[in-house]
């Protein structure tokens, strides 16, 4: 890697201005809603990768063991959907319909987990697969439209756009600590279930690119 490395062009970078970055966010609406949406779906890998693995071992009963061989299959989604819906979105669809889509499945089965107390292996890694193929389309449709309106050139906008991942790393735990204060464990996937739904908004109120 180090080898291939040596053989990229590097171009001067401008330096980033924080001010100047936070108003081409505001003034652009389309960069705006794919920043909460990609929020949105960092929050959702935040709070589900600690919380769930939390919850199946202390009061579902799993072993980790189960839990290990759960999650293997639980995030195939990630290898079976998101090159054809890139292709799809590409050729046909554009991205507004598979980002939309994505929210609704991730909502609707992130709350559901909230309901399911049966000790039952498969239906477990039903409904985390569910939640992946949500979260699938979710990925491939945010990176796909970010990129197709930024390029190179604006290295300051890309940074922002990844903060989302350890902006989500700190809002998670805030949300799960205010949650528990109200509700017993198991309810708290309806809060990230319904904060998925709401993800919808920003979905629908993006320029398709198709």
């Amino acid at each position: 890697m180090i080898k291939r490395f040596k053989k990229i062009e590097v171009k001067a970078i401008q330096h980033i201005h924080i001010k100047e970055t936070l108003l081409q966010y505001v003034n652009n609406k389309n960069l705006y809603n794919i920043f909460f949406s990609n929020f949105l779906l960092q929050l959702f890998y935040a709070f589900m990768v600690v919380y769930v693995p939390l919850y199946l071992e202390k009061y579902i009963g799993f072993s980790w063991t189960e839990i290990g061989i759960m999650f293997t299959i639980m995030l195939l989604p990630f290898v079976l959907f998101e090159l054809p819906v890139g292709e799809l979105e590409d050729r046909k669809y554009g991205e507004r319909e598979f980002l939309t889509i994505g929210f609704v499945i991730m909502g609707l089965s992130t709350l559901f987990i909230s309901f399911i107390t049966l000790k039952s292996f498969w239906i477990w890694t039903t409904i985390l697969f569910i939640t992946r193929i949500g979260a699938s389309f979710v990925e491939i449709s945010t990176e796909s439209y970010f990129f197709k309106h930024v390029n190179q050139e604006k290295p300051d906008v890309i940074s922002f756009f990844r903060i989302t991942r350890p902006l989500s790393f700190i809002v998670g735990p805030v949300i799960a600590t205010i949650a528990l204060q109200f509700m017993p464990f198991q309810y708290i996937f309806i809060v990230i279930g319904i904060c998925m739904i709401l993800g919808a908004h920003y979905s629908l109120a993006l320029t398709d690119t198709k």
